[in-house]
């Protein structure tokens, strides 16, 4: 899972498992120490299937992508625990994309 190895997470159109992350975005882990190295855990549960303590890799980054128009659907809460950023395709196409875009 990308949480234990520190690779980057992107969500999209997962609201039915948002809940279950909140300690995990809360930052809510628990510290063990491993020959003078601490090691963070956390728990995530998903129906029956739970994981009393998680690792979370120190590398570990979540991004959390959602359409403008279905915000106002969002659970506040979910909102709060995240940097906001919001992007459009015209923020990533170049001028010769943009041209052809217009083009066709």
């Amino acid at each position: 899972m990308c949480v234990e190895t520190g690779r980057l997470l992107i969500l999209t159109d997962l609201a039915i498992i948002y809940g279950n992350l909140y300690d995990l975005w809360n930052q809510n882990y628990i510290g063990v120490i491993d020959k003078e190295k601490i090691n963070y855990f956390t728990r995530v549960a998903l129906g029956a299937y739970a994981y009393p303590m998680f690792y979370i890799s120190p590398n570990f980054k979540c991004i959390v992508v959602m359409d403008e128009n279905n915000l106002a659907s969002v659970d506040p809460s979910l909102l709060n625990r995240f940097e906001k950023q919001k992007l459009s395709i015209n923020d990533i196409l170049d001028d010769r994309q943009k041209g052809f875009i217009h083009w066709i």
